[in-house]
């Protein structure tokens, strides 16, 4: 199984991007990548409960810029009224994912929301919600 595997549920207008082992920032921004010039869908969840990342990892920068750039190209659009669900349980891979949730919130007017869980049974329920 790669690092990252994704799914589209096209039913439900979601993208699941399930990270497992150890992955790098390279590979998070390849997905990300695939999923803003690809199929982009209303709704996406970020489950990193298996993942392992390098707390050393010197490009996490490189995330944030990446997201500067949809956020420049005005492409967050394709997802307006959407959420993102940001999944992770150990402490590391909790405070990337308060990365990428500050980052929505020092950008505003982002069309979508940011939530972080660290349950996915609570991340989906709140995808699904219509709140």
């Amino acid at each position: 199984m790669a690092p990252i595997d994704t799914q589209t549920d096209r039913s439900r207008n979601l993208t699941i991007h399930v990270c497992t082992g150890e992955i790098s920032v390279d590979e998070i921004l390849t997905a990300l990548k695939k999923f803003w010039f690809g199929e982009v869908t209303k709704d996406v969840l970020w489950d990193m409960v298996e993942a392992e990342l390098n707390p050393h990892e010197p490009e996490i920068h490189k995330i944030d810029t990446f997201l500067q750039r949809i956020q420049r190209a005005q492409l967050g659009y394709k997802r307006r009224g959407g959420k993102t669900a940001l999944v992770g349980a150990r402490q590391y891979i909790f405070l990337i994912l308060r990365q990428f949730k500050a980052w929505a919130d020092t950008v505003g007017n982002t069309p979508f929301e940011f939530q972080e869980f660290n349950d996915v049974e609570e991340a989906m329920q709140w995808l699904t919600s219509e709140e």
